[in-house]
């Protein structure tokens, strides 16, 4: 996981969870605190409405990875348990017994660090994530690009590099196809976790249309067979030519015809690799009615280089010695 999204789903798993500890915790001050009452049966309404919620946090906890993950590193593990709420309230509704408003107050302490813990966490967004993308909406002058990498291959550098000097390329041919001083697009933040996240920043109408021309052509694409693609750089032209409304650029006069033929040349060539190096922008999201990530996978297929042989173990010749019998001569007593 990345920074940013360990940050947002602390966050999230936080709010989900604040008004359901206060319960517990209001609870518990019925019992050993200052609100203290005689019959313990007072709390018991409280107890079960923190069970009850505390159980759908944890069911909706066990269902996203990345909640798992973190409760799970940071040692709460015990809350993804669907019994761990009602094992923590039914002793506490039972009559008075030793030990147990002892841990039911350590508990409530826990409870109290978590919270501690996850405002103390928000801090750690404003060190290491740049103010433009911390937002909750990202700006329009600022591209995501997501790289895609199996973790048994590791991503080379080249490919990182191509990819980036793919989307630079786009941003400049749409700047001069529309007369736009783009000015040179800036790296924010790049960043390694499940993806690999590269975040930069251009003059926003730019960026803009770049971001939409992606879009565009990958919704044009992607039910054909990638391999028809790859192989006919044709099919991606026409729907480069067609995207940009190059007739009509060319009725216009908007640029001399063959510099409008370069430039979707340069489109053509650059948007199809930028495809094949596996990456895609953040408004393609991964999940969407089909899995364009799966899709992605196969133009990136023809560019990785395969796994790496696993070393075959060498055959110990077993050599068989060959054992002479000696032959015992009959003495013959005479």
């Amino acid at each position: 996981m990345q920074t940013i999204d360990v940050i947002k789903s602390v966050k999230q798993i936080h709010d989900s969870i604040t008004a359901t500890l206060q319960i517990y915790i209001s609870a518990i001050d019925l019992l050993i605190g200052p609100q203290k009452r005689e019959n313990r049966s007072d709390a018991i309404p409280l107890f079960l409405s923190f069970s009850n919620q505390f159980s759908l946090a944890s069911t909706a906890w066990r269902q996203s990875d990345s909640y798992s993950k973190i409760l799970i590193a940071f040692g709460y593990d015990s809350w993804l348990n669907p019994e761990f709420s009602i094992k923590l309230i039914e002793p506490l509704m039972l009559p008075q017994a030793e030990g147990v408003d002892k841990r039911a107050y350590d508990m409530m302490l826990e409870f109290k660090r978590f919270g501690y813990f996850c405002m103390t966490f928000q801090n750690l967004g404003d060190l290491t994530t740049p103010q433009e993308i911390r937002q909750a909406d990202i700006p329009p002058e600022i591209a995501t690009i997501h790289l895609s990498h199996n973790e048994t291959i590791k991503l080379p550098l080249d490919v990182l590099s191509a990819v980036m000097c793919n989307f630079n390329v786009l941003y400049e041919c749409i700047s001069r196809l529309h007369r736009k001083e783009g000015g040179k697009l800036r790296l924010i933040k790049i960043e390694s976790g499940t993806t690999i996240t590269i975040n930069l920043e251009g003059v926003a109408n730019v960026v803009e249309k770049v971001k939409d021309f992606v879009c565009q052509v990958w919704d044009k694409i992607r039910h054909k067979d990638a391999e028809t693609i790859l192989m006919n750089n044709q099919v991606i032209r026409d729907t480069v030519a067609t995207i940009m409304e190059v007739d009509r650029l060319r009725e216009e006069n908007v640029l001399p015809p063959e510099e409008i033929e370069s430039i979707c040349r340069d489109l053509s060539k650059n948007i199809i690799a930028f495809f094949k190096g596996g990456a895609r922008i953040e408004e393609i999201k991964p999940q969407d009615i089909i899995d364009n990530q799966k899709l992605l996978g196969e133009y990136q297929q023809r560019l990785l280089p395969p796994p790496p042989d696993k070393p075959k173990k060498k055959k110990t010749a077993i050599k068989k010695r060959t054992v002479k019998k000696k032959k015992k001569k009959n003495k013959t007593k005479t």
